[in-house]
């Protein structure tokens, strides 16, 4: 049997798919590093350990320092990396994708090739966005002045509705800080947008130069996905963000927009969107198309009902799982009324969550000298929440994920120095000892 440093590299197949992902994880002034084959972010205040294997993308901001070692984990699980300014607001280079086939990447480069088609997918892509309106026999010029005469009435229409004062798109490439409040939330959710954007592409193998809307920079593809949900998702989340306050507005409207990509099931709505405009022809053939693009693929998307048992976070079934370490034994019998005890101090079952709750803080009371960990399926991105009670590692929450922060550990004060002569030396300068 291999050991876990000798095993083989995991294929596609073994990993999670693109759009049961988390979009995306923003750190910043942190080094990445890899520990025991997990991906860590390390700062003053700890070490947190991330599931490379379940984020869509990871944008590294200004301060970061990443390893060799984490890159190459990273690359195996299909993550994509995207190195991103103060704030997420500039991109500057991304990583590793995801699939191994260049099928989609050869529809990509066809439709782009021919102005006919190239055309009529941007006419695609305008229909998307704005369904109400039939942008037949448009330029892709006209159909550029459209769209920017619908952001602006998006822009005004959002300001009415959350009562927000709005003077204009203003922003300063390079200078976050120097927007107001709102412009400041509109370019952090835009350019998470972005990240997000990269990550499916990436995933499914798109070309990021061919854009149809956008020409003339290397990743002309981004914008055009990333503008399919701008007036939908990305500019409400940062209207709703500065209507409640405006203090921290990059990392609330991070939060907010992680939000509502959960609720709206962007990632897998991306996947779709993307293949009806690449492949029109086979995006209607279902989950067979995206597997038989490739023997070697990563199964992107389904369209035809699911055999497979529903995920725990897509449905109503809650599961519960309570771990004792050194606690009383009274305690862990009180709990086998309610839940089944799988191994020493292994509680597993399915209560209510007012019963859940109720548990918690009999653990929380009679654990004497123990510690307790609580994990329960919740309707998150992640899927689960957890708590911990008199655990040197806690839960931490990074703008809405929830990870476990790892304190660095506590070294002892070296004694002071001892002052004046040893023994020995007194003996060797003056002489006298045991005769």
């Amino acid at each position: 049997m291999g050991t876990i440093k000798t095993r083989t590299r995991s294929s596609p197949r073994e990993l999670p798919q693109i759009s049961d992902r988390i979009s995306f994880v923003y750190l910043e002034r942190c080094t990445v590093h890899r520990d025991a084959g997990a991906i860590t972010a390390e700062d003053a205040e700890g070490t947190t350990h991330i599931p490379s294997a379940t984020i869509g993308t990871l944008l590294l901001g200004p301060g970061t320092r990443v390893t060799h070692q984490a890159m190459s984990v990273l690359g195996e699980c299909g993550a994509s990396v995207v190195w991103v300014g103060e704030h997420g607001v500039r991109y500057y280079a991304q990583g590793h994708g995801l699939t191994r086939s260049a099928a989609l990447a050869e529809a990509h480069a066809d439709r782009w090739a021919n102005r006919r088609t190239r055309l009529d997918t941007a006419r695609a892509m305008y229909r998307l966005r704005f369904p109400r309106e039939d942008p037949a026999g448009l330029t892709r010029r006209q159909l550029l002045g459209r769209e920017g005469d619908r952001l602006k009435e998006c822009y005004r229409n959002e300001a009415k509705r959350t009562g927000v004062p709005w003077h204009g798109r203003h922003y300063t490439p390079g200078d976050f800080a120097s927007g107001d409040p709102i412009n400041q939330a509109i370019t952090a959710a835009a350019q998470c947008m972005y990240g997000v954007a990269h990550a499916v592409s990436a995933a499914v193998g798109c070309i990021p130069a061919l854009g149809f809307v956008h020409s003339g920079h290397a990743h002309s593809f981004i914008p055009d996905i990333a503008d399919l949900y701008k007036t939908e998702v990305a500019i409400p989340a940062a209207f709703d963000t500065v209507a409640e306050d405006d203090i921290d507005v990059g990392s609330r409207t991070r939060r907010a927009l992680r939000n509502r990509i959960h609720q709206d099931r962007l990632l897998d709505r991306c996947v779709r969107d993307i293949f009806g405009l690449l492949l029109p022809d086979t995006a209607a053939a279902g989950a067979e198309t995206a597997t038989s693009l490739s023997t070697d693929s990563v199964k992107l998307r389904t369209r035809r009902r699911s055999t497979r048992r529903p995920q725990p976070r897509r449905g109503p079934h809650l599961v519960t799982v309570i771990v004792l370490t050194n606690c009383p034994a009274a305690l862990r019998g009180f709990l086998t009324r309610w839940l089944l005890e799988i191994s020493p101090g292994v509680f597993i079952g399915r209560p209510s969550a007012r019963i859940r709750d109720l548990l918690w803080d009999e653990v929380t009371q009679y654990s004497g000298k123990g510690r307790a960990l609580l994990a329960h399926t919740a309707d998150t991105e992640q899927g689960f929440t957890f708590r911990t009670h008199d655990h040197a590692w806690h839960p931490t929450d990074h703008e809405g994920l929830i990870l476990i922060n790892r304190p660095k550990p506590r070294l002892s004060p070296k004694p002071p120095p001892t002052t004046g002569w040893s023994k020995a030396a007194k003996r060797r300068r003056f002489g006298g000892g045991p005769k």
